[in-house]
């Protein structure tokens, strides 16, 4: 039936706007001491890393000079890093989740209305 087949259409183009805004969402990343933190693939790569470098005690010098989405460089102590570091952790796990309930809602849609309800909010 032809309100199926359109239903089925706008539910997989919804699919892909989500998708696409989880992905945005972790390419701003984190809003940390007024600043976002990027947590796309580089820059969970460079917190992961140095949060390591923490840990294993390979770095040893503060404050750590990192540059936010803002495109400014910050100063974070070793606390603020690992405390920054915890919350993108938290920040991904959390989008994750919005993801997959928007996903859900919009597999349960049963009318555009209920399809356009569906929001990626964070």
């Amino acid at each position: 039936n032809l309100f199926a087949n359109r239903l089925s259409e706008l539910k997989e183009k919804k699919r892909e706007e989500i998708k696409a805004e989880k992905i945005a969402t972790l390419s701003k990343g984190l809003l940390y001491k007024e600043k976002h933190f990027q947590y796309d693939a580089d820059g969970k790569s460079t917190i992961l890393s140095i949060r390591l470098g923490i840990i294993d005690g390979s770095i040893k010098e503060f404050p750590i000079v990192f540059k936010t989405y803002e495109n400014v460089y910050v100063e974070l102590t070793e606390e603020e890093f690992i405390d920054m570091s915890n919350k993108a952790v938290q920040f991904e796990t959390h989008c994750l989740l919005v993801k997959d309930n928007c996903l859900k809602q919009i597999d349960n849609a049963k009318t555009l209305t209920e399809l356009s309800t569906v929001k990626f909010d964070i």
